[in-house]
């Protein structure tokens, strides 16, 4: 028997098995994945080896099986917007906002939290796309005060920044922010974190 969960703005998504789901958002489109989780701001869904974090206002319905489609509670006009949460590879990354400054540098401030014992972690900024379709490569990454790798200690949870390239004057979303958590040496620790859809908060240079 099939089973749906309806996007709603008053109760949370519930994680549902490991079965092949679809995600149908609002413009359409579908894709193919695994629901991880959701609450009432965002769903989190994995695709391939790849997490994807979607705005709940953007999110028509989850499905499981291949019945057709449920009815949907509309979009509300002006959705809150919050932060981001993924939780890989035993740390949890928190994208809490992205600001574009006068000089049109983009800036994307983290928080994160090491769940295992002491490891050394760097962010390492793959690519952002921002919503005119432009790729813009990381300049600089920064955890606590440091651009290199550093040790984080579990539970204590630190602050981190990543910043890119220039966009043009129009820009206001960032489409996809690609991120990889490395060690001190060697490989990532495995597939890149993935964020979407992010408003951009313009501030003076």
């Amino acid at each position: 028997m099939k089973k749906q969960i309806i996007a709603c703005y008053a109760a949370p998504l519930l994680a549902q098995g490991t079965m092949a789901d679809t995600l149908t958002l609002r413009d359409g489109s579908k894709i193919q994945g695994t629901l991880v989780g959701s609450d009432t701001q965002q769903v989190r869904f994995l695709v391939g080896n790849a997490m994807r974090i979607y705005p709940i206002a953007q999110v028509s319905m989850v499905s499981f099986g291949d019945g057709p489609p449920a009815n949907v509670l509309p979009a509300p006009q002006a959705p809150r917007e919050s932060a981001m949460t993924v939780n890989a590879f035993g740390f949890v990354l928190t994208l809490q906002r992205c600001e574009k400054k006068a000089s049109a540098s983009v800036t994307c401030f983290f928080g994160i939290a090491n769940q295992k014992a002491d490891r050394d972690l760097t962010l390492w900024p793959l690519e952002m796309i921002d919503s005119s379709g432009q790729k813009q490569a990381g300049r600089r990454s920064v955890i606590g005060s440091a651009e290199g790798p550093v040790t984080i200690l579990p539970e204590v949870p630190v602050k981190a920044t990543i910043t890119f390239g220039g966009v043009a004057p129009d820009v206001n979303r960032i489409t996809r922010l690609r991120v990889n958590l490395q060690p001190r040496d060697g490989y990532p620790y495995g597939d890149p974190v993935e964020f979407r859809n992010i408003p951009l908060t313009e501030v003076p240079r």
